[in-house]
């Protein structure tokens, strides 16, 4: 509390927008100098409209944009679960998500998904076990992996493990495009 009233918060919000800059394939850079000030400056950047985007194919099961496309996104962390939502939601996909393990095999249940999208290293459950939990459910959904490892050694270690494609954080709508459409 003492330090919300002396400076007018707890800090976070700074972290949030590098967050969310970051997820959006952005930079926020920082010029700070003592008694004169700080400038913030953030840097997104946006495909233009009509822009043409490069497509490779990552998946083995492919969708068009027009198709009515339903997609579960498992994230532990909120702020990328919204963020990624959203895109899909600017993109005319139906999107849920849950950062809830326990909830994962009752929403598979309950609805026919298109893919899945999962984060790889969650508290409770991984993204290796939603593969698996897939597979014994006899279910055909393509899981793409979404990772914050880019040093990944084999390009080949995703879908040696069952997954469709993958996505390095932070990713862009352009990134996610190219993993769900040929």
């Amino acid at each position: 509390p003492s330090t919300t009233r002396r400076y007018g918060g707890s800090g976070l919000g700074l972290t949030i927008v590098k967050k969310l800059t970051e997820l959006q394939g952005g930079e926020v850079s920082i010029d700070s100098q003592p008694n004169k000030g700080t400038s913030i400056k953030i840097s997104i950047p946006y495909r233009l409209k009509g822009e043409m985007t490069d497509k490779s194919p990552l998946l083995t099961k492919h969708f068009s944009l027009k198709h009515n496309i339903h997609v579960l996104v498992i994230d532990d962390d909120e702020v990328n679960r919204i963020i990624t939502e959203e895109i899909f939601r600017s993109l005319g996909i139906t999107a849920k998500s849950t950062g809830n393990p326990s909830e994962v095999s009752e929403l598979i249940s309950k609805r026919e998904y298109n893919i899945i999208l999962t984060d790889i290293h969650m508290p409770g459950i991984s993204g290796y076990d939603i593969v698996d939990l897939i597979n014994k459910q006899g279910y055909s959904i393509p899981v793409i992996a979404i990772t914050a490892n880019s040093m990944i050694d084999n390009p080949n270690h995703f879908t040696d493990k069952g997954f469709a494609g993958y996505l390095i954080k932070p990713f862009t709508e352009s990134d996610l495009i190219k993993v769900i459409e040929p």
